[in-house]
């Protein structure tokens, strides 16, 4: 049977890996991005369907 270290160790070199590719794979949006959706529809409205200059 394994030891706990060799337990971690196994955690370490095969399931960590998988894992944060895993969570880097997940497409998401950044915060300048979620804003920049968020404003565009105002500052048209605004602008009169222009974007300003």
């Amino acid at each position: 049977s394994c030891s706990w270290t060799g337990r971690l160790n196994i955690v370490e070199i095969i399931i960590l890996p998988k894992a944060i590719y895993g969570f880097n794979a997940i497409p998401y949006q950044t915060a300048n991005d979620i804003h920049y959706r968020i404003r565009k529809p105002f500052v048209k409205c605004v602008w009169n369907q222009k974007e300003p200059e």
